[in-house]
């Protein structure tokens, strides 16, 4: 009866969440998945407290019988007339809480979009799915200002709970770390202390929390264990705490679910920050054994191997942060060995320098390519206080730094990267070191603002840039792109104006030669900008000049370029350029018939079924 049913929920509550069940929390399977698979399947799904629900899908790997439950709760939730404010709220935290520990981010944006009465709310989430970290958190610091100020009501401490986790995370993403930890510090924060200690060298700090830890983490608080004791060179302390670490680990990967899930990720970067710290501790075990006999410790098949054993290009830079900057610890104690030997204590300091801003410059790549080009100068520059550097290192720090002010793209920043190039001495440099710096040059000029003509850009000066790169190594793909980027710019424009001249079949003319160059001398992306070449090939046929240009430099570029544009081709066969695509498929066919047979025998056909 229901009266039975409504009788039974209580204790079915307290069975699941009794004390003695903690002993099967690494069996499978175990009486709580037994439970909770049953309570799914009763229909009507008996109630169960969503905190309890939480609990014993995160300890008990129970995972998708818990959401499965919690998710009929909130359907039930939904359409009920007598619609409970504060188990909407508990279900709705239970479902996040579970989604978030499997890594399951765009489910959970959505719980959060869904749950929000703000819009504040909704654009901020938008923002952290785009990975525009600066835009989110500016979004959610001013909804949290406001919020606190009265101008926003209504507002559940859910909601405000979320803004200050996501203004957390994307101060993180943003390496805000001297932020996060004066924040830290106001709301008495543990666990984000001790990151942002040991991120910020503030080791006596680190040393003073640890001495009196609170509940957090427990795997996590391991790893700061393990970077104390060996900033104290404490290495047999160091190894005990790396084995526990181990072990703390292998138990969580054992409570995720048995299929692939996002949260398995995390947990192999948590592996991979262990193994360096292991590494780590052999290293500086092998320094001491040098002060002992007095001679140069074998480290570079570590320093090797950490060169090879990089996260990955997609990761997030908290990973490259995490990873990076404890070698840049590593590496820094190095250099400050009390060695009696100057020759060895010189090695050391030259090894350790030269590593760190190899370390730095890799750091500063990964942000610049991950849309965040202010972290990446922010790195670069803490390369200006080492007394020497590597050529190589120097060229690629400058190439760096001139990049992301290019993407920051303000007039300040520009005029700063174009000052950063006319100091450079390029008699360091080899000739493809050199193109790539003028090609740069180029870049600014195209970007920076005319003095001598009111409202015009620097374009003669970068035109004779890009000259100037290629005529320093005309094997450089990456300059003829840009200066074809150059030139089809100025075609557009006449294009756009509705000009038709003798400049107009000129830039048509360069622009098609700039980028059969580029495919020619190796450059992915003038490869992919081979349409453009078929467009204005197809647009300006007719013009004197560009199908002439055409012919004579498609003959040096390999035929496996055009493999990708076969069905265009084809298509192309009944326009008027049909002869000059016809050498190129008729070249295709002598060198990679089999690419060519498919697409030619489904154009066959569908003429025929045409013709007919």
């Amino acid at each position: 009866t229901p009266d039975e049913q409504a009788g039974l929920q209580k204790p079915l509550g307290m069975l699941v969440a009794r004390d003695c069940n903690k002993f099967q929390d690494l069996r499978r399977p175990n009486v709580v998945q037994g439970l909770l698979e049953g309570i799914h399947r009763c229909k009507p799904t008996p109630h169960v407290p969503p905190p309890v629900l939480r609990f014993a899908g995160r300890t008990f790997n129970a995972w998708h019988s818990a959401l499965s439950i919690l998710e009929d709760q909130i359907t039930a939730i939904q359409y009920s007339d007598t619609q409970n404010k504060g188990d909407a709220e508990d279900t709705m935290a239970a479902l996040t809480d579970l989604y978030k520990r499997l890594g399951e981010s765009d489910v959970m944006c959505g719980l959060w979009c869904r749950q929000s009465g703000s819009m504040d709310t909704k654009v901020g989430v938008s923002y952290l799915q785009f990975g525009c970290w600066s835009k989110a958190q500016e979004i959610f610091l001013n909804a949290m200002t406001r919020s606190q100020s009265g101008m926003l009501s209504n507002v559940t401490k859910a909601e405000q709970t979320v803004w200050e986790e996501q203004w957390v995370y994307c101060a993180k993403q943003l390496n805000q770390w001297e932020a996060l930890s004066a924040y830290a510090r106001d709301i008495n924060q543990f666990d984000m202390m001790l990151e942002c200690f040991w991120k910020t060298d503030d080791w006596n700090s680190l040393r003073e929390i640890l001495l009196d830890p609170m509940p957090s983490d427990a795997a996590q608080t391991k790893i700061y264990d393990i970077c104390n004791a060996l900033q104290e060179w404490r290495l047999p302390d160091a190894e005990k705490h790396c084995q526990e670490a181990f072990q703390y680990a292998l138990k969580n990967w054992c409570l995720l679910p048995d299929v692939a899930v996002q949260a398995y990720v995390p947990l192999m970067q948590t592996f991979h920050q262990l193994v360096e710290l292991h590494e780590s501790a052999l290293m500086l075990d092998e320094v001491n054994k040098s002060i002992r006999h007095n001679s140069v410790p074998e480290l570079k098949n570590t320093i090797q191997a950490w060169r090879e054993r990089l996260p990955n290009k997609w990761d997030d830079t908290t990973v490259w942060h995490e990873l990076l900057t404890w070698r840049n610890h590593v590496f820094k104690m190095l250099t400050e060995t009390n060695q009696s030997s100057p020759d060895i204590k010189s090695a050391l300091l030259v090894c350790g320098q030269h590593e760190e801003s190899w370390t730095l410059i890799k750091f500063s790549q990964s942000a610049r390519k991950q849309g965040l080009p202010a972290l990446c100068i922010q790195n670069l520059q803490k390369i200006m206080s080492f007394q020497s550097m590597d050529v190589q290192h120097a060229y690629t720090k400058t190439r760096e730094e001139v990049l992301s002010r290019i993407d920051l793209k303000t007039p300040q920043e520009l005029q700063l990267g174009m000052n950063a190039i006319n100091k450079i001495n390029l008699d360091y440099f080899n000739n493809n070191q050199k193109a790539e710096i003028l090609r740069l040059k180029g870049e600014f000029l195209a970007r920076l603002p005319d003095p001598r003509q009111q409202g015009q850009f620097r374009v003669d000066d970068a035109h004779s840039a890009f000259s100037t790169a290629l005529g320093t190594s005309e094997s450089h793909g990456k300059a003829w792109v840009s200066w074809g980027n150059l030139w089809e710019g100025q075609l557009q424009a006449k294009i756009d104006k509705g000009l038709d001249d003798a400049q107009k079949a000129s830039y048509a003319e360069y622009t098609v030669n700039c980028y059969l160059q580029g495919v020619r001398y190796g450059s992915d992306r003038a490869r992919m900008l081979l349409s453009k070449v078929l467009w204005i090939i197809d647009t300006l046929d007719e013009t004197p000049g560009v199908g002439a240009e055409f012919d004579k430099n498609a003959e040096h570029i390999p035929s496996w370029n055009w493999i990708f544009w076969v069905p265009l081709l084809l298509g192309a066969l009944g326009r008027p350029q049909a002869a000059r695509f016809r050498r190129l498929l008729t070249k295709l066919a002598g060198d990679y018939p089999q690419a060519l047979y498919c697409p030619l025998r489904r154009f066959l056909i569908e003429k025929q079924g045409q013709s007919r």
